[in-house]
């Protein structure tokens, strides 16, 4: 049984060292109990393959029982005159069992019925197995997770492992990570190559672009201010760190984030968002003729045909709130932002309650990576 205790130990260990940013959030007693759990399934399996430590275990428990077993056994037991036990007996259609003999779930001649345990207790194992690993836990304790790989991970792990020290490879690692939800990962991942490349500019927005989706806002400010003095010209430093400050309510710092943005937004799509919460900070900090003098100027143009650039329309009134959704939106990331987007722009013209309305909506997507539900998380909680 110690082996097994030891066995389990020792995973945990090293597991806890190699992936412990996997379970930042877990509570310490449900990290206790997966341990518990995992142990006892461990002992289980160990018990059905032959392994002699549950025997002792089955004396006590035949010895107490006086019915038949669910196999078809009766524990009989012999008494002197003194009415002192002298031995017990199971009796089964296979022969009699004598104290200390193998039990019949754990007999060598009996490999039908071990094979049988251990597939069920696999069948029981395999789904825990599958289960990935636990992203980010709402204030309201719902957890959203990260999806599976379909590849591109494991080709980066593989062109990484051909080069360890490449920041490069360690960057499309991280990214690839990021692709299937794997915010934590990533985090760990970009680490590691900050331990290579401490002064990268890069590194630090990639990171800080993670710590945002799993809420870790200080984090995240800290990252994107020190890749912003670290390398000014980055473009998703910027539009990263003004979605923190707005995130924070710090509207005016937001602006200022975002008017550094959109003139080095590397393309359509980039323009339409950064220009879209230029409008919004501007908004919300008071300053109207501002964040309609944007509009004006039609910064985001060509139309780049995504989220952003359906919310735009909204601004301009070219559509209805009603009619910013069209058949094609249907992902939770898409929900999640168009319900933002029109949940601020009513909050602007004065509207509370349905702001509200869509901002609990956006949550009710599942798209929790989006911007749209973070922020909607936050409005949710501002009073």
């Amino acid at each position: 049984m110690w082996i097994e205790v030891a066995v389990v130990a020792t995973i945990f260990a090293v597991g806890n060292i190699l992936m412990g940013h996997w379970e930042i959030e877990t509570p310490k007693w449900r990290r206790l109990l997966k341990f518990v759990l995992i142990l006892g399934l461990t002992l289980a399996i160990s018990a059905a393959i032959g392994r002699r430590w549950p025997f002792s275990f089955w004396d006590f428990w035949a010895s107490a029982r006086s019915s038949f077993t669910p196999g078809g056994c009766r524990v009989t037991a012999s008494m002197d005159g003194r009415g002192s036990r002298k031995r017990s007996t199971t009796q089964c259609a296979a022969g009699n069992i004598r104290r200390g003999d193998p039990p019949p779930y754990f007999r060598r001649d009996a490999v039908g019925c071990n094979m049988a345990a251990m597939s069920t207790l696999l069948s029981l194992v395999a789904p825990l197995c599958l289960l990935q690993s636990v992203e980010y836990r709402s204030p309201a304790g719902v957890e959203y997770r990260s999806q599976r790989d379909t590849g591109a991970v494991a080709r980066a792990e593989s062109a990484l492992a051909a080069e360890p020290p490449n920041v490069d490879r360690i960057i499309a690692l991280g990214v690839a990570q990021s692709g299937v939800r794997q915010y934590r990962e990533a985090i760990a991942t970009f680490t590691r190559g900050l331990g290579l490349a401490p002064n990268n500019g890069l590194l630090y927005r990639w990171r800080g672009h993670r710590y945002l989706s799993t809420r870790q806002f200080d984090k995240a400010m800290d990252d994107l201010q020190r890749g912003a003095r670290l390398d000014s010209t980055i473009y998703g430093i910027w539009y990263h760190l003004g979605i923190v400050k707005f995130v924070r309510g710090d509207f005016r710092g937001a602006a200022d984030a975002f008017t550094r943005a959109l003139p080095i937004s590397p393309d359509s799509a980039e323009r339409a968002g950064s220009t879209d919460w230029l409008w919004m900070s501007l908004s919300r900090a008071g300053r109207k003729a501002d964040a309609q003098a944007l509009l004006d100027r039609h910064p985001d143009t060509p139309n780049a045909g995504n989220a952003y650039a359906q919310r735009l329309r909204l601004y301009r009134g070219e559509v209805s709130p009603d009619s910013v959704f069209t058949p094609a939106d249907t992902s939770d990331i898409q929900v999640a932002t168009l319900s933002y987007g029109i949940g601020n722009w009513y909050l602007v013209r004065g509207d509370s309650a349905k702001a509200r309305s869509w901002f609990e909506r956006s949550v009710a997507s599942g798209g929790w990576p989006a911007f749209g539900f973070i922020v909607s998380e936050i409005e949710l909680r501002r009073k």
